[in-house]
């Protein structure tokens, strides 16, 4: 595994505001942001874009059940969304 070094994600956090990391396949994004999420201090969920469960309630549109899934989560992070 190479070294790699980013800013503190921190500085580009803001709430109810979506913060997208992408880049060339295979460059580290998804370890960066476990390596974040592991040292954040936040209560966290991390789901797969990919994730079929997961991606039908995001397009469900049905607020309710999105709040219950996300609920007592300070921070949602997506990979591969």
């Amino acid at each position: 595994m190479y070294k790699r070094y980013y800013e503190n994600l921190d500085d580009h956090m803001r709430k109810r505001r979506v913060l997208i990391m992408y880049g060339p396949r295979r460059t580290g994004k998804t370890t960066l942001l476990q390596s974040y999420l592991k040292n954040c201090g936040k209560r966290y969920l991390l789901e797969n874009g990919e994730n079929i469960q997961f991606s039908e309630l995001l397009y469900s549109h049905d607020l309710s059940r999105i709040r219950t899934a996300l609920e007592g989560y300070e921070l949602l992070a997506i990979d591969e969304a």
